[in-house]
C-alpha cells in the first residue's frame, strides 16, 4: 500500500485507539480501503473482524457468535 496523506491520519488514530484499549469501529463508502488498512496494522495482533454490508441483519451477527460459541456479556 502507497503512503498517503490520509492513510496515515487513519493509521495514527486506530494506533492511539489500540495503544488505549479502546473499541474501534471504522466506516465508510466502498472500496476505500478500511480493510486494507486495519488489516495491515493489526495483522500481528489478536483482533476479531467482521465485516458488514447493506445487507447485515442484526440476526447476521447473533448467529455468528453463536457458531463460535461466544456469548456477549
Amino acid at each position: 500500500m502507497v503512503p498517503t496523506q490520509e492513510t496515515i491520519r487513519v493509521e495514527f488514530m486506530i494506533e492511539h485507539y489500540v495503544r488505549n484499549k479502546m473499541p474501534l469501529l471504522v466506516m465508510g463508502p466502498n472500496s476505500t480501503g478500511k480493510t486494507n488498512i486495519v488489516t495491515n496494522m493489526l495483522r500481528d495482533q489478536k483482533i476479531l473482524q467482521i465485516n458488514f454490508s447493506i445487507q447485515t441483519v442484526s440476526q447476521n451477527l447473533s448467529d455468528y457468535f453463536y457458531d463460535q460459541e461466544m456469548f456477549l456479556v
